[in-house]
């Protein structure tokens, strides 16, 4: 996947200050998932939103748009469960 990503970004005749991909951060298992190896190999700021918990439980957020949760491994919070 990153190197269509990597491609995509150099065609932009403007390049972002901020990059949200579909994908993990620091949630992913080894702590450094797409977004992380986007910001690293870019210099730019990177997020990564994916749609479902890798291995991680979470308590669902509440029911309003907004709402949010921490994602957690053990006691290490991860990330955040987002209402959208």
């Amino acid at each position: 996947e990153l190197p269509a990503v990597l491609t995509a970004l150099a065609a932009l005749a403007t390049p972002p200050g901020l990059v949200v991909c579909d994908g993990y951060g620091v949630a992913h298992p080894r702590r450094f998932g797409l977004a992380s190896h986007l910001g690293v190999l870019t210099g730019l700021p990177s997020i990564g939103v994916a749609k479902n918990p890798f291995t991680f439980t979470h308590p669902a957020p509440g029911d309003r748009r907004g709402d949010q949760t921490p994602l957690t491994d053990g006691a290490e919070e991860v990330g955040r469960a987002l209402r959208t």
